[in-house]
């Protein structure tokens, strides 16, 4: 995995979201910054949903793109965002033995159940996204999960094993690297390899 940017990664015990805290602090912040949580207080998924994670068992963090020079991107291609962030997770996760699938538009089951979800805002001038938020939750050392939720699982319900959740988001952040690459160098393999992976 050549050519990964280095990504400020900026770690907090608890906060609200973290979509709704980067997007507080992003004209202060450079492209690439991270912000994880060992909980949020109000994790938010798509539409009026919200999302659930134990204190310090997963990974809840967002990622902040800026757009700008060669790198454009048309408001309409947004959908390829959508489709780059959650082919991340699905190798992140073939990185770990795990076979996972999509379900539209950027939900990730393996193993019979639901281990990732995320939530995407863009910013939009003229056309052309200015910036995208990339909100993540991937369920990594849950065991004893709330009986409301449908179906969910964990890589360690898995793979059983404890894992380092900073080395996990270390390694999720390079996958995420090559396939946001891939926008602009790959799209028709985005599309093909997305096409595949769904449910």
């Amino acid at each position: 995995m050549k050519n990964t940017p280095i990504y400020n990664v900026l770690y907090r015990e608890k906060v609200t979201s973290t979509n709704s805290e980067l997007r507080s602090m992003m004209d202060s912040q450079d492209d690439f910054t991270v912000l994880s949580a060992d909980f949020q207080e109000a994790g938010r998924g798509q539409g009026d949903h919200s999302w659930h994670s134990a204190p310090g068992c997963n990974l809840t963090f967002s990622i902040l793109r800026k757009y700008s020079g060669d790198r454009k991107l048309r408001a309409g291609d947004q959908q390829l965002l959508t489709m780059a962030s959650s082919l991340a997770v699905t190798d992140f996760l073939s990185s770990y033995g795990v076979k996972a699938s999509i379900k539209k538009p950027n939900d990730i089951y393996a193993g019979g159940g639901k281990i990732c979800g995320m939530l995407i805002e863009n910013g939009l001038c003229a056309g052309y996204m200015q910036w995208s938020i990339i909100g993540m939750g991937i369920n990594i050392n849950e065991t004893d999960f709330p009986n409301d939720l449908p179906d969910p699982v964990s890589l360690c319900g898995l793979v059983p094993a404890e894992y380092e959740l900073k080395k996990c988001l270390r390694e999720f952040l390079k996958h995420f690297s090559i396939r946001f690459d891939a926008i602009w160098t790959d799209p028709e393999g985005l599309r093909r390899d997305y096409g595949e992976k769904l449910i």
